[in-house]
This record gives structure tokens, C-alpha cells and sequence, in this order.
């Protein structure tokens, strides 16, 4: 019995090394995962956090630049002297206004523009679903008119799209005197990265006046991230579902199980055709993280494609920039042309105007090292040889040093705005000469307000004073009719009362008292 089982039991030399081939296989493999498995799902763990980290980051900085870009073009708008005028109450000041902004761009868009006054009246609007009762009952008017804040972010959902409305003052002589707000037409589904999965993140947005949420109740969240988006209060608070970051994670260490059975197999295999005496080749390590950086930097080039402003981003590691081919266009170039722009910071600074060059590098400093917002116009030299006005915006990713690793911004032609602007200031010096004329000269003239009760008197020259005796002092405010006595003709007073409500111009004589 004794020698039948050790006859059972001896191996040939061939059924040996099947035997061990086997084995060392099985082993192989068991020992393999064993091993590399928890490394490796610690890895992928790490790894796909900081991915979806970087995410958040970069998403909160896009909506930054979408927000902070356009409150900038508000402001400067809102300081013209036009829209000042117009809402002080001045017809020719409106309809030069209907004129100037009822097809004004921004940045290469028509936007619905609406503008209020300290009253609360519409003086211009190019919204035919504006509906005034609703403006007027916003607490944000109120907050803007009475100077509580100096800037309004909104979202509101007017059909079935989220739409950001950016509301902002409009000041007289230092004085809050009206509202200028725009509603843009970018819907918020349009400002998240292009590869952004509804079915496994979130984000929600919560403001004074904003709030957003994409999140499904029947599902449970984990918070990756939450970001105040640049200066407006806003907060983004990013989201995966629960699961998310745990079933990429198994999938990944099943793919390479997969991967480490099956390159095991070949290499038994190659043992088996070449010979027993080969030793069995150890496994690859997995895929290095350079390949998901790769990845990475591709979404965010996704994500920033198709924007109207030029996108830059800048490797501060590796001194790599990345011109956007809107950039190259702005540039006037063929947005195809890759020489135009060569992919590194030494480009921007041969197409600064000489006299931008310091301050450009003093503001970069600042930016880097003491994180001052780096928000500058500049002068760009274009093919043609010609210099353009352009606004360069940007914002620096820092490491857990608080060290700056990475900036991306964007590139505005701003050119025709400063042409405007110089524009505006010789038509307020046009009307400041006019202003003077009245004054000096030898006529009474007094204006009253007529979109106010009682039409109260808002400007007397000198020469009036001179003419009634009254003063600036007692007559502003009040209306005319002081002037008027026992002799005065009823029925002039009718037909200047007429002229008014019809809105005709009247020559007429009438007694006025001194």
C-alpha cells in the first residue's frame, strides 16, 4: 500500500515543472495582490482625491473670472458720465443714453442692461420682459441705492435656464443716484467644465441673492471642497456622490488584478514554450501619476475652451504657458498659427509695450509672493505692428505651502472701451464749457425737474438772482409759482401748464413778481 502511494506521488521531470509553474503562478499572483493592493488602493485614493480637488479649484476659478471680469466692465461703465447725466433726470442725457447703450456689447455680447434711478424708476432698459414691479421689491435694490454693499451678484432663473444678473451703482458726485444692472445670457450649465458628470458630482452656490444646486436628494454626498468665489460672497461648495471616489477606486484594483493574472499567465506561458530555467519576470509597478496630470490638464483645457476671452495658463514649475487660440486671434493672427504665440512666459513679455514692462513684472511679483489680485490693463503689440489696449486677469493655485505652483487667467481686448472712455471725457468737457455759457450769461434761465410733484426748481444762474432778487438758496426746491401775484394771468399760467403735460415748447410773456 506504502509503495503504491509514493508511487502516486512521484513526478516526472515535466509533470514537476507544470507542477511548479503552477504554483509559482498562483503564488505569484496571491502574493502580488496581497501586497500591492493596499499600497495601491491607497495610491488611486489619494490620487483621485487630489483630481477632483484640483476640479473644484479650478472650477470655482472659472465662475471667478466669469463674475469678477464682468463687475470690472460694470464699474467702468458705471462711471460714465452719460449714465450719470441720465439718471439725474436729463432727456437729452436719456436719449443719448438710448443711443449709446441700446446695442453696447459686452464683451462681444448684447446683454439685457437695465437702469434705475434713486426713485426707483426705469430710465433705460432693452429687457422687453423686464417688469418693473419686480425690480423695484428686490432687496438688492435697496441694499445698492442705500450703499449697504457695492456690487450685487444674482442668480435668477427667468425661463428654465439659471441666468447671473451683476447689479452695481451708478454714483453722482460721490452719491449712490441709480442702479446699472445686466443679466447675462451665459446659463450657469454653460460655466461648468465641459467633462463635468451630473450623475456623479455636485455643486450647489449660496449667496445673499444666489442660490444653486444640482444635487440629487435621492442621492448622499461627500463635500470635496468649498471655495468663497473670489470677493462676491458667494459660496462653492463642490460634491461627489458617496460611493464615487470607493467604486473608482475598485475598479482600478480589480483592472490591475486583471492585468497582473493575465501578464502572469503569458509570462508561465513563455516559460512554458523557452524553457524551464527561465525565471518568471515580475510585474510592472502601475501607471505613474504623470499620466493622470496629463488627464487632468486636458480637462481644464476643456473646460476653458470656447471662451470668449483669451485663456492663459501658466506651469510656474516648468515656465510652460498655454495660449488659448482666441489669444492668438485677439493678437490678430490665425487662431491656427502656432508660431504666433510661443508656449512659454518670454512671449508675453516681447509683445508688452516697452513702458508696460516693469509694471508688469512688479505685478506679477506682487501677486505671487504677497497674493495681491492681479487685475492690470497693458498695451499688446498685435501682427500688424500696432499696439491694443487689453485687460490681463489671473489667479495663482498654490500648494500646501501656500506656494504658487500654477496661474491661469484670461485676456480681454479693451481697446475700444478706452476709445470710449476718451470720448466720454471730451463730451463732459464739451458740457462742462456749456454749463459755464449758462452761467455767464445775461439771461435769466432757471430748469425745473418735471418728473418730480410740484416740478420744483433744480438749477438758477446768476443772472436770475439778479433779475428776481431771490436767491439760489430760497428759490431751489421750490416751485415757480412763488414769482407769481394778484396781476399774474391765470390763463398763461394755463398754457405753460399745458406745454408742460404735452410735452411742447411754449414761448409766452408772464408778470412775475420780484
Amino acid at each position: 500500500m506504502r509503495a503504491l502511494i509514493n508511487k502516486k506521488l512521484k513526478l516526472s521531470t515535466n509533470n514537476a515543472f507544470y507542477t511548479f509553474l503552477a504554483l509559482s503562478l498562483i503564488l505569484s499572483v496571491t502574493i502580488s495582490l496581497l501586497f500591492v493592493g493596499h499600497r495601491a488602493n491607497t495610491a488611486i485614493y489619494d490620487l483621485q482625491s487630489k483630481s477632483l480637488e484640483i476640479e473644484s479649484k479650478l472650477t470655482t476659478s472659472y465662475l471667478t473670472l466669469f463674475l469678477e471680469t464682468r463687475t470690472q466692465i460694470l464699474n467702468d461703465l458705471a462711471r460714465q458720465p452719460i449714465l450719470s447725466n441720465a439718471i439725474m433726470g436729463s432727456d437729452t442725457s436719456k436719449a443719448l443714453l438710448q443711443d449709446y447703450l441700446f446695442q453696447y456689447k459686452i464683451m462681444g455680447s448684447t446683454e439685457k442692461i437695465t437702469i434705475i434711478n434713486v426713485l426707483k424708476e426705469v430710465v433705460f432698459s432693452n429687457d422687453p420682459l423686464l417688469n418693473e414691479l419686480s425690480i423695484i421689491e428686490q432687496p438688492w435694490i435697496n441694499s445698492l441705492l442705500e450703499e449697504h454693499t457695492e456690487k450685487a451678484v444674482i442668480l435668477n432663473k427667468p425661463t428654465n435656464t439659471n441666468l447671473f444678473t451683476i447689479a452695481v451703482p451708478i454714483k453722482y458726485n460721490n452719491f449712490t443716484e441709480g442702479v446699472l444692472m445686466v443679466q447675462f445670457n451665459t446659463p450657469m450649465t454653460q460655466l461648468l467644465p465641459t467633462d463635468f458628470d451630473r450623475e456623479s458630482h455636485g455643486l450647489t452656490l449660496a449667496g445673499p441673492w444666489v442660490y444653486y444646486s444640482n444635487l440629487n436628494q435621492d442621492d448622499e454626498y461627500v463635500s470635496i471642497n468649498q471655495n468663497l468665489i473670489g470677493n462676491t460672497d458667494i459660496t462653492l461648495n463642490y460634491y461627489i456622490t458617496a460611493n464615487l471616489i470607493a467604486a473608482k477606486t475598485t475598479r482600478f484594483i480589480i483592472d490591475i488584478a486583471i492585468s497582473i493574472i493575465v501578464s502572469m499567465a503569458l509570462s508561465s506561458l513563455f516559460l512554458f514554450v523557452f524553457g524551464r530555467h527561465l525565471l518568471l519576470n515580475p510585474f510592472k509597478l502601475l501607471e505613474s501619476s504623470r499620466e493622470a496630470i496629463k488627464q487632468s490638464e486636458a480637462r481644464y483645457e476643456l473646460a476653458v475652451k470656447g471662451s470668449n476671452d483669451g485663456i492663459w495658463d501658466w506651469d510656474i514649475v516648468t515656465n510652460e504657458v498655454y495660449f488659448s487660440p482666441r489669444i492668438s486671434v485677439l493678437l490678430g493672427y490665425d487662431e491656427n498659427d502656432k508660431n504666433a504665440l510661443p508656449h512659454c512666459a518670454d512671449a508675453l513679455y516681447k509683445l508688452l509695450h516697452p513702458d508696460d514692462i516693469t509694471k508688469h513684472k512688479k505685478q506679477i511679483a506682487n501677486h505671487l509672493i504677497s497674493n495681491i489680485p492681479f487685475n492690470y490693463d497693458y498695451r499688446l503689440k498685435t501682427k500688424s505692428g500696432a499696439y491694443r489696449y487689453f485687460t490681463v486677469k489671473g489667479m495663482a493655485l498654490r500648494n500646501e505651502h501656500n506656494k504658487a505652483i500654477r496661474m491661469a487667467g484670461s485676456v480681454t481686448d479693451i481697446t475700444e472701451q478706452k476709445r470710449s472712455q476718451k470720448a466720454l471725457k471730451q463730451a463732459k468737457e464739451q458740457n462742462d464749457l456749456l454749463a459755464q455759457a449758462i452761467e455767464s450769461c445775461n439771461v435769466g434761465i432757471s430748469i425745473a425737474d418735471a418728473s418730480v410733484q410740484g416740478f420744483p426748481l433744480v438749477f438758477l444762474n446768476s443772472e436770475f438772482e439778479k433779475i428776481t432778487g431771490y436767491s439760489k438758496e430760497e428759490m431751489l426746491e421750490i416751485n415757480c409759482s412763488l414769482l407769481q401775484g394778484p396781476n399774474t394771468d391765470k390763463n398763461a399760467i394755463d398754457i405753460i401748464t399745458n406745454a408742460i403735460k404735452t410735452l411742447k415748447t411754449q414761448r409766452i410773456e408772464i408778470l412775475n413778481y420780484k
